[in-house]
């Protein structure tokens, strides 16, 4: 039996596709009904909500712009990064227009939010209506492709991930756990030795989304939420409006301040499931893009080989272990994605609204990779220019596009960040430049977070995944300088914007590099991996297949087989960076997901600390909420952090900023004034935390001293968890 594709839904006859998207708008508009009659819908409600806001804007525009001649998996994620741009730019205009025409002062509320994107979507329909759609054939699918065991099969690997964490978060086994990164390791090895065709990128997104949620969900009932995520968007709520005059980063970018608020009144929802479920469900779509990127550059012409040189992103511990957390860079990170993979493979001039899209999404999501991006294609321009007007190379790759597209991305970024919270960004890019100039001349490479990275060693298993992780950079880097070799003395190329992702891929290996400069790396190693290997991801296997063109001239025992091995690698790194292996052998790397019990009743410090600094606990949670409510607001609050409230409690849950707080300094306990909050951490297992200045690596280090000092003051406050004193 075949039916219409759904994937590409823009292509369907325009009775059938107005049928689909008024019935969703209708269905979602009939439960927001039933809930004010007083009818509680939740799960039918954030079901709905989901589907609505996630792809029928995104499909409107899709028909309205004619890309009609996409595959299924291109309009899949076209119109997910569509329709959160719809959402965004709606929430911004509502956030701007109402107050300024007297409508509301608070029109980040429900009933505008739903009745305003709704109103939009209309808008929508009815220019899609005048869209002639005169070459569009329908395309069907057989339901056989979609009903077979292996898809089935597949389906049902998310949902043994949530019960795994379940059972881990509630029972304390993770025996469920463990045998799920014990079957997709050895399912990944299965893919290696078969020779059937596969769905690679189905596979690719049911992993993808499998591990971000078992990451998640590790916290238990919270989660970790860093850098103004929780403060932002709760203040919003609370506010009914966005306010985007106050002078600081957090209030500069709108996928944190608009879209998370408004994706919480559309699915009535609260911020910690939106972050756990909708945003997994995001970012699990940046190694599909990766892949896509990958094929379209033309780099790698063996599926299976592009299929692990995206899986090798995924795998990489920041994507499985970091970015979860990071909602703004994961949210930036996929309009990245978007954008490197619709320049590359912009065979569609239609495409270029989707890069300027691309580009507006990537300045509303994340300062940091925006002002990045803005650094990277000026260089990237000038390079251009060199080249063709100095170097008189005449490629046919240092066409225009990427020098149009630079300086409307210039304009959109000052245009923006000027205007928006009273210009903290530009202020924060002088103070960054100005400590990053004074820092290279120090020469104090010891304290860059690069070296520490490099030389942070908890057991051998650590050594053992450092030195992985460096072959991983190793071969990346030698794949790139093979292919620019090929590139300008063989004048090999794969790809007419082939050039631009050299030049690109080379920035980011070399601020890997600079990682090593003592206050470069604003965002930390880790962060600007993840960042990286979006672009890096296929050089390593890129680097095996030029190996094997000479397989014939140079006989080894790895004839044929290297690609193979290179995969294995990915596989090894993935049972490392997910912590099976550290768990088996009790040794770091293990991550909290699958790892509560060793590392809590662990004797080394470090891996204490990384549990209770892990879970966001409730009774940390009450304590800050309770302090927030209780204190009198002149007199300071003392904790004993690490960088940025390292338990990550008293910003997003108590509204208390992190920079509001006064660092109990170690051994100067008789200066301390004021409240005094300790955490859990610090009465339990009795440890303390501090950094260094350029907060490269956290020390521990017992704090009982410290407890004893408090036993003659005020205890105001005891959850058996986290207490308070007045001193």
């Amino acid at each position: 039996m075949k039916i219409l594709n759904p994937f590409k839904l823009q292509n369907w006859e325009y009775k059938k596709f107005l049928i689909v998207i008024l019935g969703i708008q209708l269905s979602l508009l009939g439960i927001f009904g039933l809930n004010k009659l007083g009818v509680e819908t939740p799960i039918l409600r954030a079901f709905v909500g989901f589907i609505y806001v996630s792809f029928i804007p995104g499909y409107l525009i899709l028909r309205i712009l004619k890309l009609n001649k996409l595959d299924s998996l291109e309009s899949f994620l076209y119109s997910v990064g569509l329709s959160i741009f719809f959402v965004m730019l709606v929430g911004f205009l509502i956030n701007l227009l109402f107050p300024s025409f007297g409508i509301t002062d608070k029109p980040i509320s429900e009933i505008p939010v739903i009745l305003l994107i709704s109103v939009s979507a209309i808008m929508l329909v009815i220019l899609s209506y005048f869209t002639n759609l005169k070459d569009n054939i329908p395309e069907y699918i057989n339901l056989k492709d979609i009903i077979n065991p292996q898809v089935l099969f597949l389906s049902l690997i998310p949902f043994l991930a949530i019960f795994g964490s379940y059972i881990a978060n509630f029972y304390s086994n993770n025996l469920l756990l463990m045998f799920f990164y014990a079957f997709l390791a050895a399912y990944l090895l299965i893919i290696i030795f078969s020779e059937k065709s596969l769905n690679y990128p189905y596979i690719l997104f049911i992993i993808s989304i499998s591990v971000l949620l078992i990451t998640n969900l590790s916290g238990g009932t919270y989660i970790k939420i860093y850098d103004g995520e929780g403060i932002v968007p709760i203040n919003t709520v609370e506010k009914g409006i966005f306010e985007d005059n106050i002078k600081d980063n957090y209030y500069s970018v709108i996928g944190n301040g608009l879209y998370v608020p408004i994706i919480m009144k559309i699915l009535s929802i609260n911020l910690i499931t939106t972050y756990k479920y909708f945003f997994a469900f995001v970012y699990s779509l940046i190694p599909l893009l990766v892949y896509l990127t990958i094929k379209s550059l033309n780099i790698l012409k063996n599926e299976k080989e592009i299929f692990f040189s995206a899986v090798l992103f995924l795998t990489l511990s920041p994507f499985l272990n970091l970015l979860p957390f990071l909602k703004k860079q994961g949210l930036s990170m996929f309009f990245l994605a978007l954008f490197f993979y619709s320049f590359f493979n912009n065979s569609n001039t239609k495409k270029t609204t989707i890069i300027t899209i691309s580009l507006i999404s990537i300045i509303w999501s994340h300062y940091g990779i925006a002002s990045l991006l803005l650094v990277q294609l000026i260089l990237v321009s000038l390079i251009l220019y060199i080249i063709k007007n100095i170097l008189k190379k005449k490629y046919a790759y240092t066409n225009n596009l990427l020098s149009k597209f630079s300086v409307l991305y210039i304009l959109l970024f000052f245009s923006w960040y000027l205007y928006i919270s009273n210009g903290s960004l530009i202020q924060s890019l002088f103070n960054i430049s100005s400590t990053v100039y004074s820092s290279i001349f120090s020469l104090d490479i010891e304290s860059s977070r690069g070296y520490s990275t490099l030389s942070t060693f908890h057991s051998t298993l650590s050594i053992i995944n450092k030195l992985l992780n460096i072959s991983i950079l190793g071969l990346s880097s030698t794949g790139l300088f093979l292919a620019l070799y090929n590139f300008i003395v063989k004048k090999e190329f794969f790809n007419k914007n082939f050039l631009i992702y050299l030049i690109i891929s080379s920035m980011y290996t070399i601020i890997l590099i600079l990682t090593l400069i003592p206050g470069f790396a604003v965002m930390n190693v880790s962060r600007l991996t993840a960042l990286s290997f979006l672009l890096l991801a296929p050089y390593p296997l890129y680097f095996v297949s030029i190996f094997n063109k000479f397989k014939s001239k140079i006989h080894t025992p790895l004839n044929g087989y290297t690609n193979k091995l290179i995969c294995t690698l990915v596989c090894i790194n993935f049972l490392i960076s997910s912590g099976f292996v550290g768990e088996i052998f009790n040794q770091q790397p293990m991550q909290l997901s699958i790892s509560k019990d060793s590392l809590k009743n662990s004797e080394d410090m470090s891996d204490i600390s990384k549990y209770y600094t892990g879970m966001t606990l409730p009774r940390d949670v009450q304590g800050t909420k309770w302090i927030a409510k209780n204190r009198i607001s002149n007199n300071k609050i003392n904790a004993i952090l690490g960088h940025m409230d390292s338990v990550g409690v008293f910003q997003p849950y108590a509204g208390i900023e992190w920079y509001k707080l006064t660092k109990i300094q170690k051994d100067r306990y008789n200066d301390i004034k004021g409240y005094v909050f300790l955490y859990t951490i610090n009465t339990a297992p009795k440890i303390g935390i501090f950094t260094d200045a350029y907060a490269t690596q956290l020390y521990y280090y017992n704090c009982s001293e410290l407890l004893f000092k408090l036993e003659s003051d005020s205890k105001i406050y005891d959850n058996s968890g986290s207490q308070v004193y007045f001193t």
